[in-house]
């Protein structure tokens, strides 16, 4: 058995998406019990969002709690132990368009090696998460081009999860995330290591924080190979 962390590490200057989100800051400091003889050290995680590191969101941060659910109300079963399907689409062979690399429909079906069941996991490796510690780690991002996009949406996954922080193409928007937050998927963003992943179908274990009411929160993920 193969345990692939697909985590990135959370630390101080990491990268961030700027205002209005939080810059993560961790900090220490020490309190004196007296009464018990120690000296307690305590750890501070200020900024610490939603989006911080990678996450799990639900289609309520695009479309809004009245039509969608806190990320809390999915089943804990539903993320532990269940079947993904990675899609390897290496990032140095992407085309280019407005300057950022992008991964066409033909990419995803020459990917995909075997029909993939509604109700899946579906992650999508292409490497870029060997950026994870880069200065220009958010301007390198990959894009998915909106029929590339349709093509997963019909397959209606559970989950997908990608390694990129941003997959929209802001110069000329594909404009997909309408119909990927009315489709209810959850999304799973940023991913590292998926390139690591030699096959195609694998378990997935994914513990979102339990945080009541909150729609997104940082997240720790697995993929375990058999």
């Amino acid at each position: 058995m193969k345990v692939i962390d697909i985590t990135g590490t959370i630390y101080n200057g990491m990268w961030y998406f700027g205002e209005p989100w939080p810059k993560f800051n961790f900090k220490t400091r020490y309190h004196e019990l007296e009464s018990v003889g120690i000296t307690a050290l305590i750890e501070d995680f200020e900024g610490f969002g939603g989006h911080t590191g990678l996450h799990i969101e639900t289609s309520a941060t695009g479309i809004g709690y009245d039509k969608s659910y806190p990320l809390i109300d999915v089943p804990i079963e539903k993320l532990v132990w269940v079947d993904a399907y990675v899609l390897q689409i290496p990032y140095d062979d992407m085309p280019i368009k407005d300057g950022k690399p992008y991964i066409s429909l033909d990419a995803v079906k020459e990917a995909e090696k075997e029909p993939i069941p509604e109700g899946s996991v579906i992650l999508i490796g292409t490497g870029y998460g060997r950026f994870w510690n880069s200065e220009n780690y958010l301007s390198k991002s990959w894009f998915i081009k909106q029929d590339a996009m349709y093509y997963i949406i019909d397959k209606k996954p559970f989950l997908l999860g990608v390694d990129a922080t941003d997959f929209e193409n802001w110069v000329n928007p594909e404009k997909f995330f309408e119909r990927f937050f009315n489709s209810n998927i959850l999304l799973m963003a940023p991913c590292i290591n998926l390139e690591k992943v030699s096959k195609f179908r694998v378990k997935f274990i994914a513990l979102p924080l339990k945080i009541k009411g909150a729609a997104i929160c940082p997240t720790r993920a697995v993929v375990v190979e058999d």
